[in-house]
């Protein structure tokens, strides 16, 4: 009995308050479950790396530097057209779908002040890009590549001309067949990608041509899978209650009896859910599937006393006994395996990915919610049933035919023990060497299913162009430190340029020189200290001082200081010299050296399209000699890099730059085009280049990084995967020890776990032999399943033990536990395993996988349970016989 025991006290106020305990637990569910419509959706990949972690810093740092903004790609064919899209009408809807992503901007919900939305200046459509050609007398032509929308097929046919002359716009805009095109809106942020995805297809279905459009891109994969995902939550639960209540009144042929199982469910859902919102958390990935996971595992408990009630009441009826007899033999191993499970759970709170901790957090909290409903709702809505409906209740002949049927498959694992032992070992054995097969590997755009347009989308942007998905390579000169080395030149040089140094010029220099970090920050402190000593006089004669070309960075803010004499402007031409050989980007050296790691990336093929300063320099460098091939290069000095940079900034799109270069020609950012973002294909990319760069860093002093949504995914999955192995490792010492503790020996605690570890090898060695990437649902539920799995084991070896006890044989102890123990056990694994059936008809990719290696999870733990554990226990008996004899 529970007598003395704090549980006893309350089971018996529950079953003595019945009413009062139903409506508290009504009440404070309804409470809780208010909050649940304020939920907020994140699907955002970036946000399971923590706001503080080094990668997404400088991941941020950079596209703030740089410019650079998430895309939605628009790819437009017409396979009615022999000219493919280059005809006068589908030229003119691209024109206009143009121009109307232009205007998609709405007001920031959380600042009224801002708009947010396609960002209309940096559209790369080709309304808004030019064509770059020779002009006359050796100047360059910028034209927009479709200025207006052309009337004739001829006017078409140039603008296709145009197109496929230019090596940036080729394959990039225009397909490699020269049919298809395409547009990429950058976005100010990722989280109106479904509503400018909305208003483009609103557009679209205006206009009556033969055209397609297929609109992709990471941002609106995921921002799509938050908004389905939502809907997926909302259909998939109702479903898994249903078949709950059907699997319930099957097994006792009771439809209150299930919808107590139900309404448990239903609460404890409600609870946590709203714990998890008031909490201020988001709902993510993984975190959707709170309700999914708790609607089967909060009912476990209550199948167990709902199967021990029902046998004991068509015993005895008498609801009270009944009640007290359940809750007396099962009290302990549902306290047990409740903690287990949300401990296993709970492990998930070490990975470091914040919504994937949340997600275990919560389900662990939901599943101890459920216990004490198990021990507190339950007992009082049985109490407050009419003792009509109980009479209703009686042993059907099934129930008995399914005892023997268990029996049977018990008994023979205990007389076949070696041969179960020697297979399972064997299947182990089998299942480790799979293991070895898996990939870590993912792609947001995956999660979506073959067959939805998003991603049908994706797959034509890559068949047809260089690719939608991109990396971005930062690359920069190599910090100096020697400043003081470099001063001291300074100040020489400057000393041989004027007899007499101007008050506190010298003194400065030196305080700079000690505070400066670096070389490339020595020179911005020193520019700016000197351009508030000079001034330009009317008398100053541009001859003699001889100042090169960056008079106005030099001088700027002259006319608000005091006239002072031309030994500042000596020396500030002096500090611009050093400060040239700075100018890293503007090296021709640098620049060829960039073209011979693009040729080689582009000719081991790892990418599939790749632009930079480079590509930029050597277009203008050849149209600014006549449009000549031979000239398609980086021309040899300077000074020559410098005047087409110069030419470029008077074309329709100067902001161009901004996204390849700094202003100070610092850094330099590389844009990597690839056809596959899953995270295998981004890391061979960066690991070519790391290693090129590696291989040729005695040809130039450069320093390196990444960044990017591509890079971003690689670094979670990353941080993902050593997360859940110590996640794993961590709950599988924890259960033990627990399992050592609830049995107090630690022989029936390594038994406890046997099963599930046989069934993770088996499970994620099957997955390994299939080929099935190891992804982000697949990296969590393997810690999860850890407590769940232990589940079946702890509720038979608790039974057996307490039947060894009382008859003192483990095979009369076996043929006890394959009665109702047996029966309450196979139910329970029928309920979670078919519980997460639905998810296999669900359209987000994610949740069909954790459905069905959830299904498999808790069918083989639970096969694993009634079949291993009797063969165990027959091999213990017989060791311990050997051993007495022995003894004796």
């Amino acid at each position: 009995m529970l007598k003395g025991f704090i549980l006893y006290k309350i089971v018996t106020y529950s079953i003595a308050n019945a009413r009062k305990v139903m409506w508290i637990s009504i009440l404070i569910s309804l409470v809780l479950a208010v909050a649940i419509p304020a939920m907020k959706i994140d699907v955002d990949p970036e946000n399971m790396l923590s706001p503080n972690d080094p990668t997404r810093i400088y991941h941020n740092k950079m596209k703030k530097m740089m410019d650079i903004h998430d895309m939605i790609a628009i790819g437009i064919s017409n396979d009615k057209d022999k000219m493919g899209v280059f005809n006068p009408q589908t030229l003119k809807h691209i024109y206009e779908l143009s121009n109307f992503a232009r205007t998609l901007t709405w007001k920031d919900p959380k600042d009224e002040t801002k708009e947010i939305g396609v960002i209309p200046v940096s559209i790369y459509a080709p309304s808004q890009l030019d064509a770059v050609e020779a002009g006359k007398d050796g100047s360059i032509v910028f034209d927009r590549l479709l200025k207006l929308p052309p009337t004739t097929q001829a006017e078409a046919d140039t603008v296709l001309a145009r197109s496929k002359a230019d090596p940036i716009l080729r394959n990039f805009l225009v397909s490699q067949d020269g049919k298809s095109m395409s547009i990429y809106l950058p976005l100010s942020s990722k989280t109106v990608s479904y509503k400018v995805h909305h208003a483009l297809e609103e557009k679209i279905a205006s206009f009556k041509g033969n055209e397609v459009y297929h609109i992709t891109g990471l941002p609106l994969a995921q921002d799509t899978f938050g908004i389905e995902m939502f809907i997926q939550m909302g259909i998939s639960v109702p479903f898994v209650m249903l078949l709950i209540f059907s699997l319930i009144y099957l097994f006792f042929r009771s439809s209150l009896l299930a919808f107590s199982a139900v309404l448990l469910s239903l609460l404890t859902t409600m609870i946590t859910v709203g714990l998890f919102v008031l909490t201020g958390h988001t709902v993510h990935i993984m975190s959707s599937m709170i309700p999914i996971f708790l609607a089967p595992i909060a009912v476990l408990d209550a199948v167990h006393i709902l199967s021990h009630f029902y046998d004991e009441y068509c015993k005895t009826n008498d609801r009270v006994a009944a009640i007290n007899s359940a809750m007396s033999s099962l009290w302990k191993p549902m306290l047990f395996t409740s903690v287990t499970s949300a401990v296993g759970f709970a492990s998930l709170a070490f990975a470091p990915i914040p919504p994937i901790q949340a997600f275990g957090i919560f389900v662990g909290i939901g599943i101890l919610v459920a216990w004490f409903l198990s021990m507190t709702m339950l007992p009082a809505f049985i109490m407050l049933l009419k003792e009509g409906s109980l009479h209703s209740l009686q042993a059907r002949s099934s129930d008995m035919k399914f005892s023997k049927i268990l029996s049977g498959l018990g008994m023979g694992s205990y007389k076949h023990s070696r041969l179960i032992v020697v297979i399972s070992i064997g299947l182990f054995l089998a299942a480790f060497y799979g293991m070895g097969k898996l990939i870590v590997n993912d792609n947001p755009m995956h999660w979506l299913n073959e067959k939805h347009p998003v991603r049908m989308a994706d797959n034509f942007l890559n068949e047809n162009f260089t690719g939608s998905y991109m990396l971005y390579l930062n690359l920069s000169q190599k910090k100096h430190t020697d400043v003081k080395g470099l001063n001291e030149k300074v100040l020489v040089k400057i000393k041989k340029r004027i007899e007499v140094l101007p008050e506190g010029l010298e003194a400065r220099l030196i305080e700079i020189s000690a505070s400066s970090e670096d070389t490339i920050i020595y020179f911005q402190e020193v520019r700016e200290y000197l351009s508030g000593k000079q001034y330009i006089s009317t008398t100053t004669n541009f001859d003699e001082v001889n100042i090169e070309d960056d008079e106005d960075s030099i001088f700027g803010n002259m006319d608000t200081f005091e006239e002072m004499d031309e030994r500042w402007m000596v020396a500030a031409k002096t500090v611009e010299e050093f400060r040239h050989e700075s100018e890293f980007f503007k090296d021709p050296r640098t620049l060829n050296f960039l073209l011979k790691m693009q040729k080689e990336m582009l000719d081991q093929g790892v990418v599939s399209g790749i632009n930079s300063i480079a590509d930029l320099i050597t277009k203008v460098n050849m149209e600014l000699h006549e449009g000549k091939e031979e000239f398609r290069s980086i021309p040899p000095t300077e000074s020559g890099v410098a005047e087409d940079i110069i030419s470029f900034e008077s074309s329709h799109y100067p902001w161009r730059l901004n996204n390849l270069i700094t202003t100070d020609y610092q850094n330099a950012t590389v844009w990597l085009q690839l056809k596959s973002g899953d995270n295998q294909d981004v890391m061979a990319v960066v690991k070519a280049v790391n290693t090129y760069l590696d291989k040729h860093a005695h040809e130039i002093e450069v320093e390196h990084s990444w960044y990017g949504l591509s890079y971003i995914n690689v670094k979670w999955q990353e941080n993902m995967v050593s997360g859940m192995r110590s996640a794993l490792l961590s709950s599988l010492v924890m259960v033990a020890l627990m399992m050592i503790f609830l049995f107090r020996s630690i022989f029936w605690g390594i038994v406890s776990v046997i099963p599930l570890i046989i069934t993770l090898a088996f499970i994620y060695g099957m997955l390994g032999f299939i080929g099935k990437d190891y992804d982000m649902p697949i990296a969590v539920l393997s810690a999860l399943s850890l407590g769940m799995s232990v589940d079946f084991a702890i509720h038979f070896i608790t039974q057996l033990r307490e039947d060894y006890a009382y008859h003192g044989s483990w095979k009369i102890a076996l043929e006890e536990v394959f009665q109702e123990p047996a029966r309450a056990i196979a139910r329970n694994i029928v309920i979670i395993s078919l519980g997460f059936s639905p998810l296999l008809f669900a359209a987000l990719i994610p949740y069909q996988t954790v459905g069905i290696v959830m299904m498999a999870i808790m069918l083989i733990s639970g096969i694993a349970t009634l079949v291993l554990l009797p063969a165990i226990v027959n091999l213990k008996e017989k060791t311990s016989k050997k051993e007495g004899k022995c003894k004796s």
